[in-house]
Formats: C-alpha cells, sequence, structure tokens
C-alpha cells in the first residue's frame, strides 16, 4: 500500500537563490572596505564586542537571517561576541539588549540558550525607579 498519494512534482521557483550572503565580518575588512561599509550602515561601526571585534550590524545580521537566532548564544555562535578574552562580561548585556530590541521584547524574555534559560529574573533597581515597579516585570510576572 502506498501511504504518500502520488502528486505532481513541485513547479521550479525561478527566483530561488540557493547562495546565502555571508555576514561580514568589519575587524577582517581592509580599512577602505569598511569605510565603505559603515557609510552604507552605521551599525557596523558600533563595536559591541572589543575582545572579538564584532559590531552591533554583525549582531542584527545574525538576528534578521532567514534561519533566525534569537538567544545570546545562537548570536554568539554566528559571530562570536562573548567568545574573546572576557567572555562576555562587557559585551553580554549589550548583546542581550540588542536582541530584546530587534525581537521586541523585554530583557527579561531574552533567553541565553533556550527554554528555561532566563539570564534576567527581575527588572534593575535603575529600572524599577523608571516605570515605578518593584520586582518582576509590570504586569506582576517575574
Amino acid at each position: 500500500m502506498d501511504s504518500f498519494p502520488r502528486q505532481t512534482p513541485p513547479a521550479r521557483n525561478a527566483a530561488y537563490d540557493p547562495t546565502r550572503r555571508p555576514i561580514p565580518h568589519v575587524a577582517g575588512l581592509p580599512d577602505e572596505a569598511r569605510a565603505a561599509l559603515i557609510r552604507q550602515n552605521p551599525d557596523y561601526g558600533e563595536i559591541v564586542c572589543r575582545c572579538e571585534e564584532v559590531s552591533r550590524g554583525e549582531i542584527l545580521d545574525a538576528l534578521r537571517r532567514p534561519v533566525p537566532c534569537d538567544t545570546v548564544d545562537g548570536v554568539k555562535r554566528r559571530v562570536r561576541p562573548g567568545m574573546g578574552r572576557c567572555q562576555g562580561g562587557f559585551c553580554g548585556p549589550l548583546v542581550t539588549a540588542i536582541i530584546a530590541e530587534e525581537k521586541g521584547i523585554s530583557l527579561e524574555q531574552v533567553r541565553k540558550s533556550g527554554a528555561g534559560s532566563a539570564q534576567l529574573l527581575r527588572p534593575t533597581k535603575q529600572r524599577e525607579q523608571k516605570t515605578g515597579t518593584e520586582g518582576g516585570t509590570e504586569d506582576g510576572a517575574l
């Protein structure tokens, strides 16, 4: 018995491009190419990870890929922020903030690697003073 019904083969998509544009590594570019890329997109001029010289533009590119990565470790595997000498001590909070901003979620919702890997349990004191909440998020959840 044939478990899959016979169907006509799918039509070829003429617009399909099997190659992907790589994420440019700003630190590895010649000075002229780096300057041109920064003129085109100023996010490439903002260095987030000093140890690995990873720019904000590279992180945003990683988050906007067709196969997205929306965790800190996912970004770390794609473009290397947090892989240097400080192990994310300086750039980790910045990467978390970039993910939250790009995905339109709160800092508490950004995960390190997947479900159940929260990095922040509640807002900082500074954020509590700004929003008027104490512990938890605006809706009272942790």
